[in-house]
């Protein structure tokens, strides 16, 4: 089968709207060396581009991060002496009420 069938099938199945399943069709493309090694050396460069680009980000964005965190950790510090500070007043109303 090859793409021009694939091709005709997959209009034909178009027109008829969705129907019972059919079996997969197998594609095998094959490539010449001097492709290949075109592939393998593009992959490479895109490889090395995209850690370059995934480093930059990572280096930008840690110290949002830190910043962040910093925030987070304050205001939990900030909540947990309000709520300490709640069950005291709580404790003391509760003794002087009974």
């Amino acid at each position: 089968m090859d793409l021009k069938d694939i091709v005709n099938e997959f209009a034909k199945g178009a027109k008829k709207g969705v129907g019972p399943l059919k079996p997969e069709v197998a594609l095998k493309i094959e490539f010449t060396d001097s492709v290949r090694e075109d592939l393998e050396y593009i992959l490479q460069k895109l490889d090395s581009t995209a850690k370059t680009v995934v480093s930059e980000n990572v280096q930008t964005v840690l110290p949002e991060l830190q910043r962040f965190s910093e925030k987070i950790e304050a205001r939990w510090k900030v909540t947990q002496y309000l709520l300490v500070v709640g069950f005291v007043i709580n404790g003391a109303v509760a003794l002087i009420l009974n």
